[in-house]
């Protein structure tokens, strides 16, 4: 039987991933990649939820079961998530669009001194 750590390398050859590539994708260290794929470390829920957009089946990795999970599947929480950027994205530009006009603003009095 193989470990979570051997059952996430395979996942990630599985999808034609390096160590890095999978590491940035969960937002995490290649050594902390390393540490998840060698058992010196366990991967937490994030790190688990953000591979598994990916590709990666989180359910082979944690349980050994080896029913593939469809990419639709994924579909409805992905779309959730990319609605959700999108929304923060808008927010922060708001914010920096707000910032500008008043630095604007206060470069036009400094010049009319």
């Amino acid at each position: 039987m193989f470990t979570i750590g051997e059952r996430l390398k395979k996942e990630r050859l599985r999808l034609k991933l390096s160590q890095i590539k999978l590491a940035n994708i969960g937002e995490v260290t290649r050594q902390s990649q390393i540490n998840y794929e060698s058992d010196k470390r366990s991967p937490d829920a994030e790190y688990l939820s953000k591979v598994g957009m990916a590709g990666v089946n989180v359910n082979y990795v944690l349980l050994g079961d080896s029913k593939e999970v469809s990419s639709d599947d994924y579909e409805d929480e992905f779309l959730e998530t990319v609605e959700l950027r999108v929304k923060q994205c808008k927010e922060h530009l708001g914010r920096f669009e707000s910032n500008l006009e008043d630095i604007q603003n206060a470069l036009s009095v400094v010049k009319k001194k």
